[in-house]
């Protein structure tokens, strides 16, 4: 499954507007990570690592479409994928409009593989006896 959200986000990072790309599960645990430069930003990742697990119990109870914040020079996105996955950017201020429906076009297609991996699971389970 990282290979595929590797495969739709690479796209995306071409784009010097967006600086990071993180998928978190629901209880705050990265599973896939971009990060453009990460000495540059690494207090604003600090910053978001820390506050994700309160985010993102906002974004479930409240059912919200996506959490913003604007921190100094730079912008925090988070949009739910599903139930217990969300994609978090960091994005230079100028890149909002443009950011906002490159993200539509990535949950979608996130959301595609998520569900193609739940109706046709890959993990397999062996009998060592």
């Amino acid at each position: 499954m990282l290979r595929k959200i590797d495969e739709i986000l690479s796209p995306f990072k071409n784009d010097q507007d967006i600086i990071a790309m993180v998928v978190y599960r629901i209880d705050g645990t990265p599973i896939y990570s971009f990060v453009r430069d990460g000495r540059r930003v690494s207090e604003y990742l600090y910053f978001l690592e820390s506050q994700v697990r309160d985010l993102l119990y906002h974004i479930f109870t409240e059912n919200l479409d996506e959490i913003s914040l604007k921190i100094g020079e730079y912008g925090i996105k988070l949009y739910p994928i599903s139930k217990t996955l969300v994609l978090s950017m960091l994005v230079t201020k100028v890149a909002s409009f443009k950011v906002e429906t490159d993200a539509k076009t990535i949950i979608k297609k996130l959301q595609a593989i998520l569900l193609d991996e739940f109706q046709n699971p890959t993990i397999s389970i062996s009998n060592s006896r």
